[in-house]
């Protein structure tokens, strides 16, 4: 199975890479990366990866103490400083996107098919546990609005079952050739036959001709 750094992801980050070239750079799939490599890393959120980003840069160029020195008068601050230009975003930035179950896919579907985004978000922030039981709609119950206005407005991405995540670092051990991965897959599929269990892709269906 290919193997992640949490400190070569950080430094990759920290050079401006977006989290989809990181996963790439390492190796790995963005899949993998949201659904099992941040998660073991403790980043669970976007915030917490701005925080360790940072922390990443601070701890690789510690800024010297120098001693203090008078603060500039009022008005020389205002003749030094200059207009802010915000830069236009590069073709590699992208947008975070919230990571739902899959009931709550279904349920933005279902209750999207009879209504439109705008009118589906004021519903919900009129009564965020409203949601009628024993419909799809349910489990929106609980969601906060503002993780409902963000999935709506720049989409989401559907949490794996421990199936599909299983699968995703199955394939992405292929990246990397080597008899260790090879021996790997074989113990995943040797560790299905005796649970019973059948995945498409590792011991069913497609699979490589290894098996």
């Amino acid at each position: 199975m290919a193997k992640a750094s949490k400190n070569d992801y950080l430094k990759l980050r920290a050079e401006a890479l977006s989290r989809s070239n990181a996963a790439k750079k390492l190796g790995i799939t963005p899949n993998s990366l949201n659904s099992y490599w941040l998660p073991k890393w403790g980043i669970n959120s976007i915030e917490a990866e701005e925080v360790a980003i940072a922390r990443f840069k601070e701890s690789r160029d510690p800024q010297p103490k120098e001693d203090p020195t008078p603060a500039d008068p009022v008005e020389e601050v205002a003749a030094k400083t200059e207009p802010f230009i915000q830069e236009e975003s590069g073709e590699d930035d992208e947008l975070y996107k919230p990571v739902l179950t899959k009931a709550e896919d279904e349920a933005i579907k279902y209750l999207l098919s009879g209504w439109g985004k705008q009118e589906l978000l004021q519903e919900h922030a009129k009564s965020p546990l409203g949601w009628k039981s024993g419909t799809p709609a349910e489990a929106l119950n609980g969601m906060s609005v503002w993780l409902l206005a963000q999935a709506l407005i720049t989409g989401y991405e559907v949490e794996l079952t421990t199936e599909e995540t299983l699968l995703a670092i199955y394939q992405d051990s292929y990246s990397i050739k080597s008899e260790h991965n090879t021996g790997w897959r074989a113990g995943v599929r040797w560790a299905l036959s005796i649970l019973g269990k059948e995945i498409e892709g590792i011991n069913v269906g497609s699979v490589s001709k290894e098996a």
